[in-house]
């Protein structure tokens, strides 16, 4: 399986996409969004341009704004945001050592 990382060094276009729709509602003044409901419109707009499907895993739209919000600290809280998992897992791992 490819990891976010991998996959978003070979499409970077999709975290610019992703970073522009962002800072668009924050200038429009919102405190909130989902970050799910950026990455429909990133394919809603690429269906509309091409005719063809955006294809992208669910599983990274949580890390696309885990990096929007690393690289923007000030807008901390826009997104809200579960625990990962693996993170969960790999803490629960450690403590067993």
């Amino acid at each position: 399986m490819k990891t976010f990382q991998n996959y978003d060094s070979e499409h970077p276009e999709i975290y610019e996409l992703f970073k522009k729709i962002a800072e668009e509602y924050i200038r429009q003044g919102y405190q909130k969004l989902s970050a799910k409901f950026i990455m429909e419109q990133i394919r809603w707009h690429y269906h509309l341009k091409t005719n063809e499907y955006f294809k992208v895993s669910n599983s990274y739209t949580s890390m696309y704004a885990r990096k929007f919000l690393n690289e923007h600290p000030k807008y901390a809280g826009f997104f809200s945001l579960k625990p990962l998992k693996t993170l969960d897992l790999a803490l629960e791992n450690a403590e067993n050592y």
